[in-house]
């Protein structure tokens, strides 16, 4: 978006002209903060032009995201350049000094343990039974035999992913799957634990083809992820997510084997995320054999923070897409193969002896944490990789190493709305 790319120097003259005329005005926005957990939201107006707002709400505004100064793409600060503008046009009092208060001192920023990777050693697999049943709190329901509408609000599923499992049904050759319309808005479909493929809501085609080894009686899981809901404009009218126009097989509704769809509901609460076990490995029996589940995997670990508690940044570069947790406090999303954002902002009072249950925008728990060490907990959604690392940083820029990185996908599906650098 152009207009996130305004110079300290336009900003500052733009509002000149409007103080010389005497004009009434607002700053969108002079700080824009940060869309923490599953708040962010969409833009869009229909199922293809869609695009979920990133976690960030920097906006390129004269207050940074972290509270300090706001700089363009030109690295020139607008916070001065607008102060600047403001003392020239608010009469001075008589012994000549501003009548704008004295700027507060900045929390400090600190790349903790002073930049260097930190190894997420545990892993935990998002489809073994163990972690579902730790997510779900009990919230799993049945479709029923014949299900046309399998919206996730239908079974109470608000926020996060919905798992739709089931048994295949007797299959023919060459068997796809369609979902109608597209899913709200990205459904990852398994069979017995594998990969099959991918489905955005984005996407020119809805269907996917079942690889050679499904077979009937094979469990298949549909996960889906509700990216955000469209907040303005015409695109309000419809806000259904899951899969609000069902499943097809081979061009008709899918009748799954047995009772139906189970769906179970994904919130990702932090009160359910703490009873993730973490073993080494888990196995699950497929109808064929015993298997490794692949996929989706919480990554975490535990780690003592020697320089104190200041607030940071955490650079997901490496990583597929996914969701990032600090203390229980749900920092946000990222996806580095879209962008624009990598980097997600650690606020220092995450860091502290508090665990901030941000459940709910209008809701704050204190928990005690008596710990003297951090969790870091990672969902990652694409790349389930056990070696993956992340790295702390002070600032969002730092020289060349641009932590908030532009996709070079033309077709960006993620909303630019919020960039984080001017």
């Amino acid at each position: 978006d152009s207009t996130m790319h305004v110079t300290a120097k336009d900003l500052a003259q733009r509002v000149e002209d409007l103080l010389k005329r005497n004009s009434s005005f607002a700053l969108y926005m002079a700080h824009g903060g940060s869309n923490f957990g599953f708040w962010s939201g969409a833009a869009g107006t229909n199922a293809t032009d869609f695009q979920p707002m990133i976690t960030s709400y920097d906006y390129s505004a004269p207050i940074a995201e972290n509270g300090h100064h706001g700089v363009d793409i030109n690295k020139e600060d607008k916070f001065i350049a607008l102060r600047r503008v403001l003392e020239r046009h608010w009469n001075p009092v008589s012994d000549g000094s501003s009548r704008i208060p004295a700027e507060p001192d900045h929390i400090q920023s600190t790349a903790l343990f002073k930049g260097k990777s930190v190894k997420l050693s545990r892993k935990a697999s998002l489809l073994a039974p163990s972690t579902i049943s730790a997510l779900s709190g009990g919230r799993m329901q049945s479709s029923g035999p014949i299900a046309r509408n399998l919206a996730m609000e239908k079974f109470g599923c608000y926020y996060g992913l919905a798992l739709y499992s089931a048994r295949l049904p007797a299959l023919r050759s060459g068997s796809k799957l369609t979902f109608p319309s597209g899913p709200r808005d990205r459904a990852q479909v398994f069979i017995d634990g594998r990969l099959q493929g991918v489905v955005y809501r984005t996407d020119t085609n809805y269907t996917l083809a079942l690889g050679p080894g499904a077979r009937e009686s094979d469990r298949i899981d549909i996960l889906v992820e509700n990216k955000g809901r469209i907040n303005f404009a015409h695109g309000m009218d419809e806000q259904l997510k899951g899969l609000p126009f069902g499943v097809l097989l081979n061009d008709e509704v899918f009748l799954p084997k047995g009772n139906g769809w189970e769906v179970t509901c994904l919130p990702l609460h932090s009160k359910d995320l703490s009873g993730i076990p973490f073993p080494e490995q888990e196995t699950s029996t497929g109808s064929n054999s015993t298997i490794l589940f692949e996929g989706p995997s919480f990554f975490w670990t535990t780690v003592t923070v020697p320089e104190g508690r200041k607030d940071s940044f955490i650079d997901m570069e490496g990583w597929g897409k996914g969701y990032v947790w600090v203390n229980s406090n749900p920092l946000g999303r990222y996806w580095t193969e879209k962008g624009p954002q990598n980097c997600l902002y650690v606020p220092a009072p995450f860091l502290d002896g508090n665990v901030w249950l941000a459940e709910s925008p209008m809701l704050f728990a204190v928990e005690e944490n008596p710990h003297p060490q951090i969790e870091v907990l990672v969902l990652e959604l694409d790349r389930p990789n056990f070696d993956l690392s992340v790295r702390f940083a002070s600032e969002l820029s730092k020289g060349g190493d641009d932590l908030l990185k532009i996709g070079n996908n033309s077709n960006n599906s993620q909303a630019h709305d919020d960039q984080a650098i001017g």
